[in-house]
């Protein structure tokens, strides 16, 4: 069964699921992680990036699992962009999308970033930055639905 955990909502429609969603954009650095028991064989971190204002702001983020040293720097934006990190038994690769769902960058990592979860933390530069994201971590886990 597929799941899916909201680790950051800036309010409006989000993209992702395309329902209204009540929070605040970021404008600062932060965090959030979501620990699982298991290794999973198949997890995606989506990142959307829907809109930046202020002077010159900018995000960066930085990705990988709440335990061990795999983590990744995902380049710089300061204009909306998608992020799609989907890490698969042994590989992880990172897809970066523009707001009409062109690919536009891939990278591919000879590891699965997320063991045993999730981490995401988030810095932010530019004078009264606001950014607009949502952020969600998808994951299969062997429970079946009833």
């Amino acid at each position: 069964m597929i799941r899916d955990v909201p680790l950051y909502i800036s309010g409006g429609t989000d993209p992702f699921t395309g329902l209204p969603t009540e929070g605040s954009p970021i404008t600062g650095g932060g965090y959030n992680s979501q620990l699982l028991g298991f290794n999973p064989k198949y997890a995606r971190l989506l990142i959307l990036v829907t809109s930046l204002s202020g002077t010159a702001p900018s995000i960066e983020f930085t990705v990988g699992s709440p335990y061990g040293s795999n983590f990744y720097n995902i380049v710089t934006a300061s204009s909306p962009v998608y992020i799609y990190v989907v890490a698969k038994d042994d590989k992880t690769t990172i897809v970066f999308l523009n707001t009409s769902w062109k690919v536009f960058q891939q990278a591919e990592l000879p590891y699965n970033i997320f063991f045993n979860g999730v981490n995401v933390s988030w810095s932010v530069s530019g004078t009264s930055p606001s950014i607009d994201a949502y952020i969600h971590f998808e994951f299969e886990d062997d429970e079946e639905t009833e």
